[in-house]
């Protein structure tokens, strides 16, 4: 990783600014101008992070730009489809951590809602221009923009020429044969595939979640409620960590149940309040064929789960 792609914004060594609302509010951006990544960035994975450093570099060859990602406060295809939507990877508030924990100096939040009408040219006369005073623009080579995703990067390249901004197009393949995407990751969460969604993510996948109850005298297990619009994995058992707690096994019996995680000795009672994070590490066993409740978690589960998690950190 480039050596300036760190936690602070590298130029000044500040806290990631982040930006709501309208985007002319925003502006006028710096003087000097702003390097400037567009899209959802969707668990922030391998591919993601390829972009982020091409942004990053563009933005020290131009004399040291501010990066910017503007990015939306909802994907777009789960606005139109609110039930049959991709399964988001991750928060809007973990995307956020995840942008300022690889260097970015502002993030602008768009209102997706307030300007899914907007045509190209004038999403980036609003934003791009008007709101951040783009100096440099890098997108993935199959990049689209503004209402009805009419607008392409050879658009994006016209405007740049109106508008004073050159264009860098990437492929996002971070040393892959093909583009790297969040489409795959999801495909192999909802498999059970978690080795190879991690290698594609560049961690292991998290599901955020609210411990409801504690189940079984020795406290010992407990049952979480998660957001199902999140990649929550198919059904089986898993190797899972939850904060500082250990290694554990949890139990997903399909759509709508709360899951059930189970932690040897006692360590429940380590998982400080409700809310928590479940990282999970790979699945140690499948759910039975035709099983509609959760499988149950064995001591053998939890022993796989020791092994299996030997030199697992909880989040990557």
């Amino acid at each position: 990783m480039i050596g300036w792609f760190r936690r602070w914004c590298w130029r000044e060594s500040r806290p990631m600014k982040i930006w709501r609302g309208d985007p002319l509010a925003w502006g006028p951006g710096p003087d000097r101008g702003t390097a400037v990544t567009i899209g959802v960035f969707d668990g922030v994975h391998r591919g993601h992070r390829t972009l982020l450093e091409a942004l990053s570099e563009r933005a020290a060859v131009m004399g040291g730009l501010e990066t910017v990602v503007v990015t939306f406060d909802v994907h777009p295809r789960r606005f139109f489809d609110p039930v049959d939507g991709p399964a988001m990877l991750v928060t809007l508030s973990r995307r956020l951590e995840l942008l300022e924990s690889v260097g970015v100096c502002q993030v602008g939040v768009l209102p997706f809602a307030e300007v899914r009408h907007l045509e190209p040219e004038e999403f980036i006369r609003r934003v791009v221009s008007g709101g951040l005073n783009a100096r440099a623009v890098v997108v993935g080579e199959g990049f689209r923009y503004g209402a009805g995703r009419a607008g392409d990067v050879d658009d994006l390249v016209a405007s740049g020429r109106t508008h004073g901004f050159r264009v860098d197009a990437k492929p996002l393949r971070d040393g892959e044969p093909w583009p790297l995407s969040s489409s795959p990751i999801r495909r192999n969460n909802a498999a059970g595939e978690l080795s190879a969604a991690a290698g594609l993510l560049g961690r292991h996948h998290e599901v955020p979640g609210r411990r409801v109850v504690s189940e079984g005298g020795d406290a010992s297990t407990m049952a979480v409620e998660v957001d199902w619009s999140m990649a929550v994995p198919g059904s089986g058992v898993y190797a899972v960590t939850v904060g500082s707690a250990g290694p554990g096994a949890c139990s997903i019996g399909g759509t709508g149940r709360p899951l059930r995680v189970r932690l040897p000795d006692r360590r429940t009672g380590r998982v400080p309040g409700d809310r928590l994070a479940l990282t999970f590490i790979d699945r140690l066993r499948p759910a039975s064929p035709g099983g509609h409740a959760p499988p149950v978690i064995t001591t053998a589960d939890l022993a796989g789960a020791r092994r299996l998690m030997g030199g697992s950190s909880p989040r990557a």
